[in-house]
């Protein structure tokens, strides 16, 4: 990726947490496909995302109950 496009990607995440919410989704939903447990596709999801996008947190606490987090695919 060039520069403009990661600069753009990093602001349009930090500006619209659904959208940032969408690319954590999808990289977890891949790593579930793969055969990783979904909590630990949720946690690769967001480490990852937080070394691309710095300052990014996760829409919900991992540690919360599982009724008040949003879903990612399944």
């Amino acid at each position: 990726m060039t520069r403009l496009a990661l600069w753009w990607l990093t602001r349009q995440m930090r500006r619209d947490s659904a959208y940032a919410w969408s690319w954590h989704c999808n990289i977890a939903m891949s790593a579930v496909d793969e055969g990783m447990p979904h909590a630990a596709a949720n946690r690769a999801a967001a480490r990852f995302l937080s070394l691309l996008v710095p300052g990014y947190a996760p829409l919900y606490d991992y540690g919360a109950e599982v009724s008040q987090r949003p879903r990612c695919g399944r």
